[in-house]
């Protein structure tokens, strides 16, 4: 249905193809489904039947001025139990100059930043310039699970490479692992997560907790620190998202800070079963780790 395709990009309520051309999973065709489009760089994962998680490893957008792309590499979207989880902040407006900066911007998308940097540099309201290089490294799809992983080199200005590893183990995990490779970390890598109007809070143990469906907690738990450290009240970040084009609404987000002391970091949002869903976190890091160089 067209309220379950991706977001991906300007969104202007226009159509290049027909509305109805179902290209999306149905909300409720039994799964597993998993499927990687190595041309466009998208893959799409429903292993419930009432989940879909999208990973990008793909390019700014259509060469040479990549008009309308966002600066989003290596970011996700995740929906589960039919409802969004990490969203898609959307486009707003074409007009509105420094909303426009903030839709497009890396930080306007569930990736990482270095130095509040975006992955290309912004020519105008549509275009980029200084386009990155962004590439899948590896993807399995395994019954109960899907793992994946990718590089860019938006920050390459800094010197920095930025390796991406995604787990998602069917109602137990999702987990996100971001590494920089290059010069000595300075600091100033953010991890950035849109949750649009769904709330979530701080908990002891540096663990934190997101509103889910039907009453039910997400865990998120992570190697980093929570952003702004002052402010342990629910939605210590303030982003705005549009649900369609033109409109604007207050939104959510977490941002966490990855420690000058390592290049790494580490954000797990536990669905289910933690004690089943640990081992297989530390086998997939360990294999992200050696992947990348």
């Amino acid at each position: 249905s067209r309220a379950r395709l991706p977001r991906i990009g300007d969104a202007d309520d226009g159509h290049a193809l027909l509305p109805n051309l179902a290209i999306s999973f149905a909300a409720d065709e039994p799964g597993p489904r998993a499927r990687r489009f190595p041309q466009s760089g998208f893959s799409v994962t429903s292993l419930a039947g009432h989940d879909r998680l999208i990973f990008l490893t793909k390019d700014l957008g259509m060469p040479p001025n990549y008009g309308h792309g966002h600066a989003d590499l290596l970011s996700l979207t995740f929906d589960w139990q039919r409802e969004p989880i990490l969203i898609d902040p959307g486009t707003y407006l074409y007009a509105d100059a420094p909303a426009r900066r903030t839709f497009r911007s890396s930080a306007g998308h569930n990736t990482l930043t270095v130095a509040g940097l975006d992955q290309a540099v912004p020519a105008g309201p549509f275009m980029w310039r200084d386009p990155p290089c962004c590439k899948a490294v590896r993807y399995t799809a395994d019954g109960g699970h899907v793992s994946e992983l990718g590089w860019h080199d938006g920050f390459r200005s800094l010197g920095l490479r930025h390796w991406r590893g995604v787990l998602y183990v069917s109602d137990t995990c999702l987990a996100v692992w971001d590494r920089l490779v290059g010069p000595v970390h300075a600091g100033g890598a953010i991890q950035y997560w849109h949750l649009g109007p769904r709330p979530w809070h701080r908990g002891p143990g540096g663990i934190a907790y997101i509103e889910g469906p039907n009453g039910r907690s997400i865990e998120v738990e992570t190697s980093g620190d929570w952003l702004p450290d002052e402010a342990p009240r629910a939605g210590g970040l303030d982003w705005p998202w549009s649900p369609s084009y033109g409109v604007l609404e207050p939104g959510r987000g977490i941002a966490i800070g990855m420690p000058i002391s390592t290049p790494e970091l580490v954000t797990v949002f536990w669905l289910g079963n933690r004690a089943a869903g640990q081992p297989l976190v530390a086998a997939w890091l360990g294999e992200c780790r050696s992947a990348a160089v």
